[in-house]
């Protein structure tokens, strides 16, 4: 996406060093997509996305910059990965929609060895 964005597509990935922890697959790609689905992003209003770890969680946000022909939202992103974390986990996605910011909080889960 970077590729194709350039300079429209600002992705900010500070997960270095948290061995040990997992997410289940495919979660940030979807998250990702998703913002670039549902926000303008130009050289002139670029889009920004950060995932950082925060505590016990990891955090996927971006600034919000609806476009004009948005069509209404399905959800079934969203939708899809709280039922996948259903499936492993007792803890809950919190989904947090504000003036400027979406953020999705996402359970770190703790990889067991095999």
């Amino acid at each position: 996406m970077k590729i194709r964005f350039g300079e429209s597509l600002n992705i900010n990935l500070t997960l270095e060093g948290d061995s040990g922890i997992a997410i289940p697959p495919l979660t940030l790609q979807m998250l990702v997509e998703n913002a670039v689905k549902h926000n303008i992003a130009s050289k002139n209003m670029p889009l920004d996305i950060s995932i950082f770890r925060q505590g016990d969680q990891i955090v996927v946000e971006n600034n919000l910059q609806s476009r004009l022909n948005n069509l209404e939202s399905t959800g079934i992103g969203l939708t899809n990965i709280q039922e996948r974390y259903r499936h492993v986990s007792d803890k809950p996605v919190a989904i947090e929609n504000g003036p400027h910011t979406f953020r999705v909080l996402l359970p770190v889960l703790q990889m067991t060895k095999v």
